[in-house]
This record gives structure tokens, sequence and C-alpha cells, in this order.
């Protein structure tokens, strides 16, 4: 554009200009671009969670069709690919396929961690984690709190049940009457068959669900919330491990209850006393021979929701010639994990 005259001091008075302008052509440059050795792995899911599943399909692209699988570990410890713990395969000779999983269900009450590596022929790798649960298993956190049970009741752990199925029927009686309780300790009252009455009370009667509570946040007394086992639930450690007591002491323990999770940095004011099925199932639980976790509640007389007398259990460790009656037991506190 041309300015063929000077602008006017006054803004006021616009002065007329004779303008032209000119569209160019555009111009372009064209590089030539060579691209050569990309190599990559891909793995759409590389942390798995597998639910009271046995099996799980991913996906992987790969820069070269010659993918494997390496570095099996389960817990922690290297295994063989095909055994009896896990098998995992990849699509051969392919760019672009499946990798299946495949797991036979933890037996331990446990869950199965599980890890892999997915490498190709250019020495990528893509790490994978799996996370496998059975239908019924035992987590932990570990408490903040310092643990304030005697005779060597000074577990930290607060332990999750955890229940994916709303089916109690394959729970199996108790069977382990026999561990070893250390120095000092014996199997002074082992009752497998009121071992057995509880599991077979859990497998014919027990119900998943979240128990019904009060205006103080106590489980009701009734038979149908006595039946009823939370999906998810935390226990209290042995921090709060408690002497014999009343059903009502025990009741307002639970409401004024207060413990630190160090795992994940919370502080639980929720507690409520457990039910009648929830204080079965530990018990059951701790002491089937092949779940892993023992020592969950070692006294002989626990309260639950039912206020018409505590619970026995069938193999304490501790409370031998004590005051713990129907009447005068301890309590163990739960919180619902929602």
């Amino acid at each position: 554009m041309n300015i063929d005259k000077k602008g006017d001091t006054d803004p006021h008075s616009a002065v007329p200009l004779n303008a032209g302008y000119t569209i160019q052509d555009w111009s372009t440059h064209e590089v030539l671009v060579s691209v050569e050795g990309i190599n990559f792995i891909y793995v759409k899911d590389t942390k798995i969670s597998m639910p009271n599943s046995t099996q799980f399909t991913t996906t992987f692209q790969s820069s070269t069709p010659d993918v494997e699988i390496q570095k099996i570990t389960v817990n922690g410890v290297s295994v063989s690919n095909g055994g009896k713990e896990i098998t995992i395969t990849a699509t051969p000779n392919v760019k672009s396929g499946n990798i299946t999983i495949t797991s036979p269900l933890p037996e331990n009450f446990l869950a199965k961690n599980i890890t892999f590596q997915v490498v190709n022929g250019a020495g990528l790798t893509q790490p994978v984690t799996v996370s496998q649960y059975p239908a019924l298993y035992i987590g932990s956190d570990i408490s903040a709190d310092v643990p304030g049970g005697s005779q060597g009741q000074n577990n930290t752990k607060m332990y999750i049940m955890n229940s994916f199925v709303a089916d109690f029927s394959t729970l199996p009686n108790p069977d382990e009457f026999d561990e070893d309780f250390g120095s000092g300790y014996s199997h002074y009252a082992a009752n497998p068959a009121l071992g057995a009455s509880y599991a077979s009370y859990i497998r014919d009667n027990a119900v998943l669900g979240y128990p019904l509570t009060d205006s103080e946040h106590a489980a009701i007394d009734t038979e149908e919330n006595n039946r009823r086992i939370s999906p998810h639930f935390m226990l209290a450690s042995q921090h709060g491990t408690t002497t014999a007591s009343t059903y009502t002491a025990s009741r307002i323990k639970c409401r004024d209850y207060v413990e630190r999770d160090a795992t994940t940095g919370e502080t639980y004011s929720d507690w409520r006393m457990p039910t009648q099925a929830e204080i079965y199932l530990i018990d059951v639980l701790q002491n089937i021979r092949i779940c892993e976790v023992k020592g969950i509640l070692e006294g002989n007389y626990y309260w639950s929701s039912n206020a018409s007398g505590a619970v026995n259990f069938m193999d304490p460790r501790v409370g031998e010639g004590g005051k713990f009656s129907p009447l005068n037991a301890s309590v163990r506190c739960v919180r619902d994990i929602r």
C-alpha cells in the first residue's frame, strides 16, 4: 500500500487517500524427510486388576514382530511361565496382538501380586503389574498407634476384609488347631466342633451387605442385621485391644474409638461393633490352615452386635483362667469402607 499524502493534524478532519494493494501467490518450500529406525513397544493395560477372575486379555503393538514375555514374578518370587501358578502368552510373529494372563485364584485368602515384562527384538521393555483377588480375601493397613494389648498382643495391622461375591457356600470348616502359639501358650480351649458350627452358620445364613446402624453408629441388634457381613470392612489393630467388659461398655468403646492409619495418613472415628456373622467369619478364617493370616483376634470371648451374649472363640491363645464369659468379654471395633 502506498501513502501519497500527509495526515491532518486535526483528527476530526479526514483526508482522502488513494490506495491500492496486490495479493501475491503463496510461496512454499518442499522439505524431504526420511524417518528411519523408530522402535517402540506399547501395551494397552500395564496395571491390571483381576477381582475373582482367572483370565485377562490385553493388547500390544510393537515395531518388531517378536514380542516375548519375560521375568515373571508371583508375590516377589520368580516363576516359570506355564507352570501351575501362571501362564502368560503373547501372539507370536506379529506386530500387533494379544497378551493373555491365566492364573488360578489364590487359595490362601490373600491377593496375588504378579509382575512381568513385555519385550521385543529392538530391546524395548514394558513392565506390567497384575493384582489378582479371590472372592474373599484379607488385606491390611498399618496403624500409627501403639498396640494396647497384653500377653503379646502387639500386632499393628488393621486387617481389611473384602468380599466380591454374595455367596459364602464354599467357605471351608476351620481345620487348624495346632499352630505354634509361642513359648508359654497352649491350645487350652480348642473346640473344632464350635468352629464347624460357625462356618456352617456363615454358609447357610450370612448375607453380604453393609450392616444397618443406629443414631450412634452402632450396628443394630436384629436377627437379620446380625447375619450381615460388610463387603469391605476394617478391623481395629491391637491398639484397640480391650479387657473384659459389658456389652454396653463395649458399644460405647466403639462409638468413641479413634485410630490413625499410617498407610493412608487418615484418622478414623467411624467405628462400630462387628456383627455376629463378621465375628464368626474372622474366627473361621484365622483357623483355616491354608489361610496365611493368623492371630487376628486371640482372646476367648468377643462382643458382637448380638447383645444376648458374646462369641466364644474356637481356639484362643490368651485369656485362660481370666474373667471372660458370654456376658463379660472383649470387643474389637470395625468400620465400613465404602
